[in-house]
Order: C-alpha cells, then structure tokens, then sequence
C-alpha cells in the first residue's frame, strides 16, 4: 500500500534519530557543506533553523557568524520571507524560533539558500512540510539550493508535484 504524502511525512519525521545519533550524523553532514564550493563562496546565506531532530543548523551559523551573514525564514500568512539572524529569538506559531527584529532581504541578495527537507528523490526533489512555504519561496529565487538530510530520508519512488521546485544538490551523511 502507497503511502499519501501526509502519512509519508509523518513516519519520516518519527524515523528522525535519537539526539545522540542526531548530533553525530550533523556532524558529518556540516563538515561536507563547509567544504562545499558553494558554502564558501557564499557570503548572504538563507538557512533554516533547524527544529525536531532536523540535520543541526545552529552550530554551522555559531561557527561562521562572524564571517558570513545568516537569514532565515519568517512566515508572514502564505508567504516566507528570510531576516537577518540576530538575537533574542521567539517562537512563532510552529514553534520554530524566529528573531525578535525582523529586517527582510530581498531573494536576489542571497548567494546560497540552505532547505530543511522531510524526504528526498535522486532527482533533488524534496518533500517538505506540507505548507509549501519552500516550493513558493524556490519558485522565484535564483541563486544556489543546497537540502541537507539524513540517509534514511532517501525516497526511491517519489514522485514530485507540478509546483515542487528541485534543488541543485542534497548532501547527505553518505553522499552528496
């Protein structure tokens, strides 16, 4: 029996690992980002925060906060726009932290724009969230896409939607 993308999200995001086995898998995908052509060459750079066991985020910004700039999303009713990451932070309503002041930048001014993903196909197709935020954000944003993921998020026979936008590359703990 097929699952429909509702369920499939959800027992990919059940399958997420355990902190412990989280933290080490991030390890090694951020150590393959930060040696990315793309990552270093990037100095605007629109990323996710990661949340609910995603491949972690925080430290990568920690770490190159005083050499790139980092903007992430805000949802503002159907759409997403990215500000510039700055402290103190607060929940919005998916519980996902957001900065407190909020200055949007423009989709042209980001060199390099790094997706949270629930799955992904070998054709760089991503299954989000179900919002489409991302896909409706993708579709008029021109610079460089970068998904990062677990192995185990890798869906053999999944067959994107005419809106879905695919990214240019996805790094994984075993590939790239």
């Amino acid at each position: 029996m097929e699952l429909d993308k509702k369920q499939l999200r959800k027992k990919l995001i059940q399958m997420r690992l355990t902190f412990d086995e989280n933290q080490k898998q991030s390890h090694f995908i951020i150590e393959k980002l930060k040696k990315d052509v793309h990552f270093k060459q990037s100095k605007k750079i629109g990323i996710y925060l990661s949340y609910r066991n995603e491949v972690d985020t925080w430290k990568l910004i920690q770490e190159f906060k005083e050499k790139k700039e980092f903007y992430v999303p805000i949802v503002r009713g159907q759409e997403m726009y990215f500000t510039k990451y700055k402290e103190p932070m607060q929940k919005n309503k998916y519980g996902i932290l957001e900065p407190d002041e909020k200055i949007e930048i423009s989709k042209n001014q980001l060199d390099l724009m790094i997706v949270p993903l629930v799955g992904y196909n070998q054709d760089n197709y991503r299954l989000g969230y179900g919002g489409g935020y991302y896909d409706r954000y993708l579709k008029k944003y021109k610079g460089y896409t970068i998904g990062l993921a677990y192995t185990f998020q890798y869906l053999k026979d999944y067959q994107p939607e005419s809106f879905d936008i695919p990214l240019n590359q996805i790094i994984t703990d075993e590939k790239i």
